[in-house]
């Protein structure tokens, strides 16, 4: 039943991008899903987001992309990207029903598709096929907080505090609001563990890139979101802590 569910859900991912047609009688003939072409059909720029109606020839559906210069009556490709159901624009104040986001939009045909490439609107520092895509490192010393914890400790041993609630001052490096019902901020203290110095805290308040706080939040290791994106660690339920 599981192996039954998933696959359903694979394909329900895929099906604005599994173009089927007949010809009399012949074989069907299947576009592309990596490479689908479209026509904008409308366009609306928001604060952070490029939303276009996109026409397939055989049906139209919305796609967010980062902020870009895209043309109506313009015709596009893209690779697949993450389907958001409901999904609330509180910049537009309007709710999309189905909505998918995109890396973005490509004006000749995509020669190699970009799946190892984090859709925008999810944040990064996770893993998408398998492939890290990462925020660079800030130079920034941020003091723990009184009886915190390091971006490197939790790092180092994410089993440690797998579950508990976790006290972290650092800075906010970058932040992706309004994605599946919360708000998305990377964390950056100018400690690290192997490379890993970047900590994904989702919450449901809003954060100015560059201003330091600490937060309470608990850890979870290996959440999967689907479409192939896991965290290895990640802070949810995250609040600011004030006189911290």
């Amino acid at each position: 039943m599981r192996s039954f569910c998933h696959s359903l859900c694979i394909a329900a991912l895929l099906m604005p991008f599994l173009l089927i047609t007949s010809c009399g009688g012949g074989a069907n003939k299947v576009q592309d899903p990596n490479n689908v072409e479209i026509t904008a059909k409308e366009v609306i720029q928001a604060q952070n987001y490029t939303y276009v109606l996109a026409d397939n020839g055989d049906s139209t559906y919305w796609v967010a992309i980062p902020s870009a210069a895209i043309e109506t009556g313009k015709t596009y490709y893209h690779a697949p990207g993450m389907l958001m159901v409901n999904f609330e624009s509180k910049d537009l104040q309007r709710t999309f029903d189905r909505i998918w986001f995109l890396g973005g939009l490509s004006e000749q045909p995509i020669v190699a598709p970009a799946a190892a490439e984090a859709p925008h609107g999810m944040p990064e520092s996770g893993t998408m096929t398998g492939s890290k895509v990462k925020t660079e490192a800030a130079a920034v010393s941020v003091k723990p907080a009184e009886g915190g914890v390091t971006v490197a400790q939790i790092f180092a041993d994410p089993a440690k505090y797998a579950g508990k609630k976790v006290l972290i001052r650092a800075q906010v490096i970058k932040v992706n609001n309004e994605i599946m019902d919360r708000n998305w901020v990377h964390l950056q203290d100018g400690t690290e563990h192997e490379g890993r110095y970047d900590l994904v805290i989702t919450t449901d308040e809003f954060h100015e890139v560059g201003a330091v706080v600490t937060f309470e939040g608990v850890v979870t290791v290996n959440k999967d979101f689907g479409a192939g994106y896991v965290y290895e660690v990640i802070l949810e339920e995250g609040k600011a802590r004030i006189n911290m």
